[in-house]
C-alpha cells in the first residue's frame, strides 16, 4: 500500500494489494541498469533484511528521472514470522544537483587557481635572472607587477572559498559604512589596470551619485567578479 506522496513521487497508481515487484517497471540503479524482481524484493526488505541509505533513480511517465534514498525494514508478527515490510523513498533529487553543481564549481575554483600559480612561476623565473643580471631590471619589475597581480588574485579567490563556508554556516556579516560607488569603481578598475591591458575600462557617472550605506569589500568583490569575467570571456 502507498501512501498519497509515494503516489505523486512516482507519477502513478499503486493501489493496494499490489505486488512490491511492479516497482522493477520505474526503478533504476545509479548506472542506469534496471533493477531486476528479486531485487526490488531485498530493496523493499522482503527477504527479511533491513535497507539502510540505497539510492536508486526514479524514472517517472514523463521521462524525469528522479533520485530517492530507500530506507526499509521487515514487519513481523508475535512469533517472529515476516508478514511485509515498511519501504520509505525520500526524494533526494535536488541534494543530488547541489552535489552536482558543487563538483563543478570545485573543478572552476581549481582551474581557476592554477592560472594565477602559474603567473607567480612563470614571474618568478623572470625576476631570478633579472637578480642575477641575465634580465634588464625593467623586466625584473615588469615580473614583481606580475606577481603581485597574481596574488591578489589568489588572495580573492581564497576569500570567495571562505564566504561560500560562511554562508552555508548562515555566519556571513556585511560591514555597511557610507560609500562612494563612483570612487569605488574608479579605485577597482585602477587596482585591477595590470590584468585589465587590452581592455580598456571607463568609468562614467551621469549626476549627483548619493552615498549609500554598503560593505565596500562586497561591493569591490562584485565589481571585480564581473571585470575579470568580461575580460575572460569579453
Amino acid at each position: 500500500r502507498a501512501n498519497p506522496r509515494m503516489v505523486d513521487l512516482v507519477g502513478r497508481p499503486l493501489g493496494p494489494g499490489e505486488p512490491v515487484e511492479r516497482l522493477a517497471e520505474f526503478l533504476l540503479r545509479l548506472d542506469g541498469r534496471p533493477l531486476s524482481r528479486q531485487d526490488v524484493r531485498s530493496l523493499a526488505a522482503l527477504t527479511g533484511e533491513s535497507v539502510v541509505g540505497v539510492e536508486v533513480v526514479l524514472r517517472r511517465p514523463d521521462g524525469r528521472e528522479l533520485f530517492a534514498l530507500v530506507n526499509a525494514v521487515p514487519t513481523r508478527d508475535r512469533q517472529g514470522r515476516q508478514i511485509g515490510s515498511v519501504v520509505i523513498f525520500n526524494d533526494v533529487t535536488a541534494l543530488k544537483e547541489l552535489e552536482r553543481l558543487r563538483e563543478e564549481w570545485t573543478s572552476v575554483v581549481a582551474h581557476d587557481l592554477r592560472q594565477p600559480l602559474t603567473v607567480i612561476q612563470g614571474a618568478l623565473g623572470i625576476l631570478r635572472r633579472s637578480l642575477q643580471g641575465a634580465a634588464p631590471r625593467e623586466t625584473g619589475n615588469r615580473a614583481l607587477e606580475h606577481i603581485t597581480s597574481a596574488a591578489t588574485t589568489l588572495d580573492r579567490m581564497v576569500r570567495d572559498l571562505l564566504d561560500v563556508s560562511r554562508i552555508e554556516a548562515r555566519r556571513l556579516r556585511l560591514e555597511r559604512q557610507p560609500v562612494s560607488l563612483p570612487a569605488l569603481a574608479r579605485a577597482v578598475v585602477e587596482r585591477m589596470a595590470s590584468a585589465l591591458q587590452g581592455h580598456p575600462v571607463r568609468v562614467e557617472v551621469r549626476g549627483d551619485v548619493p552615498l549609500v550605506r554598503v560593505d565596500p569589500g562586497r561591493i569591490e568583490q562584485v565589481l571585480v567578479n564581473l571585470l575579470s569575467n568580461a575580460v575572460k570571456y569579453g
